[in-house]
């Protein structure tokens, strides 16, 4: 049996592996494989012991499912393999390595997790997770604005902040990550200072995050604020009674008209400090940025139907855009960026999560990813964890401009839901005791 440091000593070390994997400058230069992934991996090592010395452990409901999943996953895949092969597709055998490893080590990973790690557990993970996170951008932050340096490392690209990652969109990721989790923990805490400590980490990756400058970011922030703010209101307004609800509507009523009044007398000032707002939101190079992305999205799906909706299997299989290649910059370019080479295979990526799982696994891949999710939403939304709810929508957000499926941090986020207990038949305690009762003096009057 573990004792409680040993247990303390693993869930730390599961959370920062889970961190680090998402801080890619941290690897060797050229790498794949870095500290996160050297965690993970030094993590499950005991329990893939364990599994190999008991074999009397109860498979939860959630791992099952998980298991199901990358099943289907692994059976898509597979046919997406064949049809490369069938229709003579070239490929880039590092990069379908580099994916096949990335697939393998998630399903042993989510696999673990949801098999050997109880409800309490995965939260002690999410509170380490969430408050290493924050110390490691408060480093990130004294590094970018030059209180010390670390060699090899430059947490700048360009005019955009990058941090420890890779570019600016993994940063908005680890903000993203972090910030909402912090909002759940914040919601889920009894007492006073726990709040207080998860709302402070939350801020701290927000407003570091938001120095990437990444317009994605700054969409998915405002919308999480509006929806979780929306979903509690939603269930305040299910719960209440409906002398409140109609005190609520009056109000809305009353409070109409001087609002209307006003609105129409500022219109053109509020109509303009919106949008000197919006436009605050976004870089100037939104819209070539944009086009560019549809460019790709496009070509993703025209690629996914020539391959009969199976996928072609793992790894990239778009051509680099020209546009790209003509307007990349070839001097003082910020270091540990690895930028993929024209070559006769392809080796871009579609910048779209379930598009890019359209190309490589066909519509199996995509339905049995979309039925997880919908899983893991419902499941949060039943058990009244609305910031975790705010956060996988926000994440689904987010993955439409970019490919965030092989982060083990987002699989950590689906985890915890997927995990939640949720069981229609729980039986209430006072029912549960007094059927106990009843049994026991029946039990006592037939002897």
């Amino acid at each position: 049996m573990q004792s409680r440091y040993t247990s303390w000593a693993w869930d730390a070390l599961l959370a920062a592996g889970l961190l680090l994997s998402l801080e890619t400058q941290l690897r060797p230069s050229g790498g794949a494989i870095g500290p996160g992934e050297i965690f993970l991996v030094l993590w499950a090592i005991p329990f893939i012991v364990s599994l190999l010395l008991h074999r009397d452990h109860v498979v939860p409901r959630a791992c099952w499912e998980v298991l199901r999943f990358w099943m289907m996953f692994a059976l898509a895949l597979s046919l997406g393999v064949i049809m490369s092969i069938a229709l003579g597709e070239v490929l880039d055998t590092s990069l379908v390595a580099h994916d096949i490893v990335a697939y393998l080590l998630l399903t042993l990973i989510t696999s673990l997790m949801t098999l050997s790690l109880s409800a309490p557990r995965m939260a002690r993970v999410e509170w380490l997770f969430v408050v290493f996170g924050a110390g490691t951008v408060l480093l990130q932050a004294a590094n970018t604005w030059g209180w010390y340096a670390i060699p090899n490392i430059d947490p700048w690209y360009w005019e955009r902040v990058r941090g420890w990652c890779e570019n600016p969109n993994q940063l908005a990721l680890l903000g993203v990550l972090l910030a909402l989790l912090g909002l759940h923990l914040a919601e889920r805490a009894t007492r006073t200072n726990s709040r207080l400590l998860a709302i402070a980490c939350a801020l701290i990756a927000a407003v570091y995050g938001w120095f990437s400058a990444s317009n994605d970011y700054h969409l998915v922030v405002v919308i999480s604020v509006g929806l979780f703010g929306a979903i509690k209101l939603l269930r305040g307004l299910v719960a209440a009674k409906p002398r409140v609800l109609a005190s609520i509507f009056a109000a809305c009523v009353v409070a109409l008209l001087p609002l209307s009044i006003i609105t129409f007398a500022f219109d053109d000032d509020i109509a303009g400090h919106a949008g000197s707002l919006a436009g605050g939101l976004v870089r100037n190079d939104a819209g070539s940025d944009l086009a560019l992305r549809e460019e790709l999205w496009g070509e993703g799906l025209t690629r996914g139907a020539d391959a009969y909706m199976l996928g072609f299997g793992p790894g990239p299989h778009l051509a680099i855009p020209g546009i790209i290649l003509s307007n990349r910059r070839l001097d003082s370019q910020p270091i540990n960026i690895q930028n993929p080479t024209a070559g006769i295979a392809a080796n871009f990526e579609t910048h779209n999560t379930l598009i890019e799982l359209f190309v490589q696994s066909g519509i199996l891949g995509v339905v049995s990813f979309l039925w997880l999710g919908a899983i893991a939403v419902w499941r949060s939304v039943k058990a009244g964890h609305d910031g975790l709810t705010t956060a996988l929508c926000s994440l689904a957000i987010f993955g439409n401009s970019g490919v965030i499926f092989r982060f083990p941090g987002v699989w950590f986020v689906i985890l915890l839901a997927l995990t939640l207990d949720v069981s229609r038949r729980t039986v209430p305690a006072v029912a549960a005791t007094a059927y106990h009762h009843w049994r026991a003096s029946h039990a006592y009057m037939e002897s």
